[in-house]
């Protein structure tokens, strides 16, 4: 008798759950979204990865490397007052260097083989490099502002897009080649190699 209540137990329940189960239109609406759901969840992932790849590439392309320091050499940045620059340090803002007697620093761009080089009591403010688009190779947009003493460039790969301001408000404008830019007390001189500038 046990055994026979049990199976008619089974059956019953077997019997309900065919009953309540849904129907075979509603099983493709169901996994149809499902899908929908994963596919929509996956692809804002990847999306917010690749903007996330950008957006760390770019804040690569626009920093700024110290990969030099002889001599005395400070820095200050917009919020920050004038204190000893130290070689690898990574620049991510805008930075006035400020050399003693006999000194130089290197800065490094994102672009291959590309520095400049600030000489003997030089007095420089270095803008924060600017791209053009999130693309690796669009053009990089450097600025400097020569108060006093030599800035070199020195662009040999890449597309640099470089405005020097001298006083009184004069502006050089380059691109690949190698310039030097001198200002002294009662001149200012530019010399070309290699370069066509403005």
């Amino acid at each position: 008798r046990q055994i026979r209540r049990r199976t008619a137990k089974s059956r019953q329940i077997k019997i309900q759950l065919e009953e309540n189960a849904p129907s075979g239109g509603l099983k493709f609406v169901a996994i149809t979204a499902l899908m929908a759901v994963v596919l929509g969840v996956g692809g804002f992932l990847y999306w917010q990865h690749q903007q996330s790849q950008r957006a760390a590439e770019l804040a690569r392309r626009t920093v700024l490397i110290v990969t030099e320091v002889k001599g005395e050499v400070e820095f200050s940045t917009a919020t920050t007052p004038f204190v000893p620059l130290k070689q690898d340090a990574h620049m991510a803002e805008s930075f006035t260097v400020r050399l003693g007697a006999g000194a130089r620093c290197t800065v490094v761009t994102s672009l291959s083989g590309s520095r400049m080089v600030i000489l003997d009591k030089g007095q420089v403010e270095i803008q924060k490099p600017q791209a053009s688009s999130h693309e690796p190779n669009s053009p990089l947009a450097l600025g400097a502002t020569v108060k006093s003493g030599t800035l070199m460039c020195d662009f040999k790969k890449g597309d640099p897009r470089v405005e020097i301001k001298v006083p009184p408000p004069v502006v050089v404008r380059g691109a690949l080649g190698v310039y030097k830019v001198v200002v002294e007390e009662n001149a200012t001189t530019v010399l070309v190699r290699e370069a066509k500038v403005k």
